[in-house]
């Protein structure tokens, strides 16, 4: 089922119009979430926010959306989408093998990374 899972993305109600439109279910979470990994956050089925903290007791700010099981069609639409909507979003993701059995702070800090290198 193609999913996409937004942590602290602002314009939810843009992005759920979005992808309604493409049969995509949207689900929400809160970024203090991190006891999970990736896959298990794909896996759930209904929004969720609780208290919780990042493993390292740091809360991120970030915000992070996170796309599974999308045809390659759907991603190209969803970012044209949100580009043409103004949806600012700190990291957009795609649920890897090689991802899906990570936290969401080493998805974050994973996804700093990335961002830093490529400035250099």
């Amino acid at each position: 089922m193609e999913k996409i899972i937004l942590f602290n993305v602002p314009g939810v109600d843009i992005v759920k119009r979005i992808a309604g439109n493409l049969k995509i279910k949207v689900i929400t979470y809160d970024i203090s979430e991190s006891e999970c990994t990736l896959l298990e956050f794909a896996n759930k089925t209904a929004d969720v926010s609780r208290s919780g903290g990042l493993s390292d007791g740091s809360r991120s700010t970030s915000s992070l959306i996170l796309m599974c099981n999308l045809t390659d069609k759907h991603v190209d639409k969803m970012l044209a989408k949100l580009r043409e909507n103004n949806v600012t979003v700190d990291y957009k993701a795609v649920l890897t093998k090689t991802n899906e059995n990570w936290s969401l702070n080493k998805m974050m800090i994973h996804m700093e990374l990335e961002k830093n290198r490529s400035y250099k």
